[in-house]
């Protein structure tokens, strides 16, 4: 796959001098708003779309055609972000059952945010958020990527750098 801003193309191996080239009539009309974001799913794979129409959804590609997953609620969400969508990121992870697509937005402000999590097992949106003892406010959730390894989640702490087991 290779996506740009407002559109997407699926290349292939040629076997040729040329190596890659582009699959007949893949020229999709989405793109991704944050470059990462697309993350590979056992459904398809799930991006913050964008195109010359408009954007601030989450669509999944099914093949090549991309399907809306994200909600209005979660679409006005992502509005509310606008100008900082480009360093959003996500990550998927499989956990107790449940395939989880964790899209995380950069924040400048001090404002209350929450990540949007999708549950592509249930078909659901809901958020997740860490809890600052310190200062009694909630933050959005810490994690920045996910490795499964030695039979245990790990995450990547967006704040610190360190790595902790997830359960």
């Amino acid at each position: 796959w290779c996506v740009g801003t407002q559109t997407s193309e699926v290349l292939y191996a040629t076997g040729d001098i040329t190596v890659f080239g582009p699959a007949q009539e893949s020229l999709i009309e989405h793109g991704c708003i944050g470059r990462f974001t697309g993350q590979l799913t056992a459904q398809g794979v799930a991006c913050l779309d964008q195109d010359m129409r408009g954007g601030m959804q989450v669509v999944l590609f099914r093949g090549l055609q991309p399907d809306a997953i994200s909600t209005y609620s979660i679409n006005l969400e992502q509005a509310g972000q606008a100008g900082l969508l480009n360093a959003s990121y996500a990550f998927v992870l499989q956990m107790e059952g449940h395939t989880f697509y964790v899209l995380n937005n950069r924040n400048d402000t001090n404002t209350f945010r929450l990540t949007p999590v999708f549950d592509a097992t249930e078909q659901k949106w809901h958020h997740w958020a860490h809890w600052d003892s310190t200062n009694c406010v909630w933050i959005p959730f810490r994690g920045f990527c996910h490795m499964f390894a030695f039979e245990r989640h790990f995450i990547g702490d967006r704040l610190t750098g360190a790595v902790y087991e997830l359960s």
